[in-house]
C-alpha cells in the first residue's frame, strides 16, 4: 500500500510542476521576422524593373522606389575600391541585404532594414 501512495504522490507532484511551468511560460512567444529575406526580394524586384541599374548612383531615387512598411531602411552603393555613397544606419538589430550589379564597374548595393 505504501508504494501505491508514493506513486499517487509523485503523479500529483508531476502534474503540479507541469501546470506551474505551463502557466509561467508566456503563451504567445514573439518571433521577430528575418527581414534580410524581405530585403533580397525588394532588391530583386528593383532589378527586374530596371530601377537598380538606372538609379545606381542616386540613392535618394532608390530609396523612393523601396517600400517596406513598418520599418526604417537606407541604401548604400559601394564599388570594388571601397568608395561608398549613401547613408549607413545608426541603429541596432539591422538586417542587411546585398546585390551585386555590374555597370562599367562592379558595385554592391546594400539595403539596410531596422526597426
Amino acid at each position: 500500500m505504501k508504494g501505491f501512495v508514493r506513486m499517487i504522490e509523485s503523479i500529483f507532484a508531476g502534474l503540479l510542476l507541469m501546470s506551474f511551468i505551463i502557466f509561467m511560460v508566456p503563451s504567445e512567444l514573439v518571433v521577430k521576422p528575418d527581414l534580410s529575406y524581405k530585403g533580397y526580394e525588394m532588391l530583386e524586384k528593383l532589378e527586374r524593373k530596371g530601377v537598380l541599374r538606372a538609379y545606381l548612383f542616386n540613392t535618394t531615387k532608390l530609396m523612393e522606389e523601396i517600400d517596406i512598411p513598418g520599418y526604417s531602411y537606407s541604401v548604400s552603393v559601394c564599388d570594388t575600391r571601397g568608395n561608398c555613397i549613401g547613408n549607413l544606419p545608426n541603429a541596432t538589430n539591422i538586417w542587411v541585404s546585398s546585390r551585386i550589379v555590374s555597370k562599367n564597374d562592379i558595385y554592391v548595393v546594400r539595403l539596410y532594414i531596422w526597426e
